[in-house]
């Protein structure tokens, strides 16, 4: 009883454990800046040492996770991952495409390919471009946490 009663009251005054933050009421607001243009590539995930791919995005819904254009050369980022691989949006939303994990591991083309890349659901409230490019113009990226330090 005092073992439950404990556990009630340690998870009553931890509610802030259970709230949600910003990022997942909106998704996350990912703008960035690549070295080479990948924008007709797929990105996926990458393990912290870089041995094995660990999040793929979804064939069927690849197309709707193209890079948003934003000014100054930065995009919106609508896709997981981290690294790109020399596989176009195209071959790999065709339903003929076969390739595991580790195959796709063979195709990386960059694995730091990011310039600048700001994670910005905490400064800004919305993932319109209007509100994305007024960050970018009044030169308010900073605002946002820089995921590259």
């Amino acid at each position: 009883m005092i073992s439950f009663l404990s556990l009630v009251i340690l998870c009553s005054s931890c509610e802030w454990l259970f709230q949600p933050n910003a990022c997942d009421d909106i998704g996350p607001i990912i703008i960035y800046k690549t070295k080479d243009d990948y924008q007709n590539f797929i990105s996926v995930q990458l393990s912290k040492d870089g041995s094995k791919i660990t999040a793929i995005p979804d064939p069927e819904t690849i197309r709707e996770q193209v890079p948003i254009p934003l000014e100054n050369g930065y995009l919106y980022k609508r896709m997981i991952g981290d690294v790109y691989l020399s596989i176009t949006i195209d071959e790999y939303a065709d339903p003929n495409f076969d390739m595991n994990p580790n195959e796709l591991l063979k195709h990386i083309l960059d694995k730091e390919p990011y310039l600048e890349k700001y994670q910005c659901c905490k400064c800004v409230v919305s993932p319109d471009t209007s509100v994305l490019n007024n960050l970018i113009r009044e030169n308010r990226l900073s605002d946002c946490e820089n995921v590259l330090e």
